[in-house]
């Protein structure tokens, strides 16, 4: 019995100690989660330059800098003199190798430096067509966004609004087989008219509109608005591949085709996968952007657009030969010095700026 009770004993201390040390390397454990994070937030602290350290001396220094002098500012004026000079030719020699100017429904040729053709593609009946009717919704939700919630209509609204109403009763017939070359589509022009009929007869009924109900009637078009652009984008480029292909078969061989130049002009907000350079991007086997053989101008300057050609063409050649890279021009010159400075000094931005992420 009292071997037994010593057992016992001997068991019940050990599994005391046991327990202790497994307590013991909980807490030490628990120790170094908590002071570990403690230790990196010191050390980031310590690291901080103190106000008026050599880091804050040298931006100050930088920032009252005195302006250009006079000769430094001769010196600039002369390399945009230049710069021009060089662009200019730049411009002739683009010309001569080829250059295709893409302006709305005009396609402009340049070949060894003088115009050789001009085709008025416009836009083929069928996308016109079919962009009246998309327009048709449009035009409703335009009408009506900024009235959407405030109450009874004014007059400066219900005008305009009525005037719609009576054009868009009097499209009915114009919906056919012979403006519409899918007699499939009929219904769909027919239905997308009749909704913006109802939904605009039906707000001037009630005086004014929500912008819950706008938004509804505008969601519920989405479908047939796309099916429509699907058919006005296929006539757009059937009709400029047609130019196209006549081109290289008569003034574009094959030789010549790897050096030929493209701008297309429009506006911002249709830069983003326009139609035309998606499709002289898949038959010239280049980037949609980032080269300088496809790009695309802001504006319906004609002239400037040929001296974006000009520039790209100056920009690319001084790339290889500073940097080695074809397009390292194309974008800002400090873009990579920007993105290097943002990473230094991610602490000291505005959190506000950050608060996206």
């Amino acid at each position: 019995m009292g071997r037994a009770g010593d057992g016992n004993a001997s068991r019940s201390l050990l599994g005391v100690e046991l327990r202790r040390l497994v307590r013991e390397k909980k807490v030490r454990r628990l120790q170094e989660r908590l002071l570990a994070p403690l230790f990196w937030v010191l050390l980031a602290v310590w690291l901080i330059p103190p106000v008026g350290s050599r880091a804050d001396e040298g931006l100050e220094k930088a920032l009252a800098t005195g302006p250009p002098s006079a000769e430094m500012r001769s010196i600039n004026q002369l390399f945009t003199q230049n710069y021009a000079r060089a662009l200019e030719h730049s411009v002739d020699r683009v010309k001569q190798t080829g250059l295709i100017v893409v302006q709305g429904g005009d396609l402009f040729l340049y070949l060894d430096g003088d115009q050789v053709d001009h085709v008025k593609t416009g836009a083929p009946p069928t996308y016109q067509n079919l962009k009246i009717i998309d327009h048709l919704p449009l035009a409703a939700y335009v009408l009506l966004i900024d009235d959407a919630d405030k109450g009874p209509m004014g007059s400066e609204t219900r005008v305009p609004v009525r005037q719609y109403l009576d054009v868009l009763r009097s499209l009915q017939d114009s919906i056919d087989e012979g403006r519409f070359p899918n007699r499939a589509s009929l219904p769909r022009q027919r239905q997308i008219l009749e909704d913006t009929t109802e939904f605009l007869a039906g707000v001037l009924a009630q005086g004014r509109v929500s912008e819950a109900s706008l938004l509804s009637f505008a969601r519920s078009q989405a479908a047939s608005l796309n099916a429509n652009l699907s058919g006005a984008a296929g006539a757009q480029l059937t009709a400029l591949n047609r130019v196209i292909v006549q081109w290289r078969r008569e003034y574009i061989d094959v030789a010549r085709w790897p050096s030929m130049r493209v701008v297309v002009m429009g506006a911002a907000t249709a830069h983003h996968r326009e139609l035309h350079l998606q499709y002289f991007s898949e038959v010239m086997g280049v980037p949609l952007e980032g080269t300088d053989r496809l790009m695309f101008y802001e504006g319906e300057d004609r002239a400037g657009a040929e001296s974006l050609a000009g520039r790209y063409a100056l920009d690319g050649g001084a790339s290889v030969a500073f940097f080695d890279r074809r397009n390292r021009l194309f974008s800002d010159l400090m873009a990579q010095a920007t993105q290097a400075w943002l990473v230094e000094h991610a602490g000291e931005l505005d959190p506000a700026f950050r608060a996206h992420d």
